[in-house]
């Protein structure tokens, strides 16, 4: 493979692949994380934002001062 190929099947969804001297970076650095992230439902992502938003909107600021 060349910089300039796109990567046939294993770049799937991507117009890019990186080159050679940066794919050591797709391996995952937490395999444990890695793994909870893949198993995770778009509806628990889905709650999981929702969650954060509502705490960013409802949390005290660092002065003590809702936002």
């Amino acid at each position: 493979m060349t910089p300039t190929e796109r990567g046939g099947e294993f770049a799937a969804g991507t117009p890019f692949v990186p080159p050679v001297a940066f794919r050591h970076a797709l391996r995952p650095r937490d395999e444990r994380a890695s793994a909870v992230l893949r198993a995770l439902t778009d509806e628990r992502a889905a709650a999981l934002v929702r969650a954060a938003a509502e705490e960013l909107t409802t949390a005290p600021t660092r002065r003590g001062r809702r936002r």
